[in-house]
């Protein structure tokens, strides 16, 4: 039998979890096709939906993300024993104001998953949104309280080898002098061009007040 441990860092729990190998069967990834070169490199494999999967390497591990920076600097990181591009090139997947799950494993049969989540504000209430359709999905109620970066940080003061200043600063680089917009951020942007250009808050950040 294996251990795991549970934690919400917004809400700050922490549970034990037992898991029992009978129900849940682990296997190792296959690997040996892969390619692990020293000096990380950037691929971009086609997947059967026609859409690329940016697949960086280094000697460490593989990193693959939905842009081919974000995958690059996954892998440089993990070249230093080792991330927030994602929030940046496609703030619409994955970012500040968002939340994700993550699972570490350790050699002593001890794994923890972060629920990193979005969670909803203290006021909130089952019966908010009625009669009130469209502040569900578009404003600041829409809004849960992020953890992406609460979770992220608290992984990180745990398992983390990589000072917190050389994992993000690749990121705030790109967010002060910019970057090529990929398709996935495109599409995105074309997307929801109305509901950006009619809120001051997005239209002050994808746009250039026009």
């Amino acid at each position: 039998m294996g251990r795991g441990i549970l934690e919400d860092p917004v809400l700050d729990i922490e549970e034990n979890v037992t898991m029992i190998q009978e129900q849940f069967k682990w296997r190792e990834p296959d690997i040996k096709s892969t390619r692990i070169s020293r000096k990380f490199s950037g691929q971009e494999t086609e997947t059967n939906s026609n859409d690329k999967v940016a697949v960086g390497t280094s000697e460490n591990g593989v990193v693959a993300a939905d842009h081919e920076t974000c995958s690059k600097i996954g892998a440089e990181v993990l070249e230093l024993l080792g991330a927030f591009c994602l929030g940046v090139l496609n703030p619409s997947s994955s970012g500040i104001g968002g939340g994700a799950f993550m699972v570490v494993g350790s050699g002593d049969s001890v794994a923890k998953a972060y629920d990193m989540r979005e969670t909803a504000p203290l006021a909130a209430s089952q019966n908010m949104f009625e009669n009130r359709e469209a502040e569900r999905v578009v404003g600041a109620l829409s809004i849960a309280v992020p953890g992406e970066i609460a979770g992220l940080y608290k992984a990180w003061e745990r398992h983390g080898r990589v000072p917190w200043k050389r994992l993000v600063e690749p990121s705030i680089k790109l967010a002060r002098e910019g970057f090529e917009v990929g398709s996935h951020l495109a599409f995105a942007l074309s997307k929801n061009e109305a509901m950006i250009k009619n809120d001051i808050g997005l239209k002050s950040v994808f746009t250039n007040g026009d």
